[in-house]
């Protein structure tokens, strides 16, 4: 099988780009620590919910954006694993030719899949059959 990399960095040049990119997260995170610690008494207690249970801190809920794109992050999740499954398959098989194919029909039957369970959905919480929603 074909190595998708051509060139192999030096073991120096890899380590550089490591600690840069994991010190960059690290110093944003430090950061946003120090600054919800320095404006902890503008924040509204109501909207504060436990967190993680290995922080002490608590989550703000109040804010929209953080509330929808987690919850869309795990509905998303499984989708976006079985596109890394599938193309690695297809890489061990030799199909790469076809994984254009592939790719479209997955995601084809996964969108097919999420509309029957959407409208299986509104069909049982209306009590009704879901045949009575076409």
């Amino acid at each position: 099988m074909k190595s998708r990399c051509t060139y192999q960095l030096p073991v120096l040049e890899r380590l550089v780009y490591i600690v840069c990119g994991v010190g960059s997260v690290l110093a944003i995170c430090y950061h946003v620590l120090i600054a919800s610690s320095k404006y902890q008494h503008r924040l509204n207690w109501h909207d504060l919910k436990s967190g993680w249970s290995f922080l002490t801190y608590k989550k703000d809920v109040s804010n929209f954006e953080w509330t929808f794109w987690y919850g869309y992050f795990w509905k998303t999740l499984p989708w976006h694993v079985g596109h890394v499954v599938l193309g690695r398959l297809l890489e061990g098989l030799n199909l790469t030719q076809y994984r254009q194919l592939f790719f479209l029909t997955f995601s084809l039957l996964w969108l097919f899949c999420g509309i029957l369970v959407s409208v299986w959905r509104s069909a049982s919480s209306r009590n009704h059959s879901i045949y009575t929603v076409f």
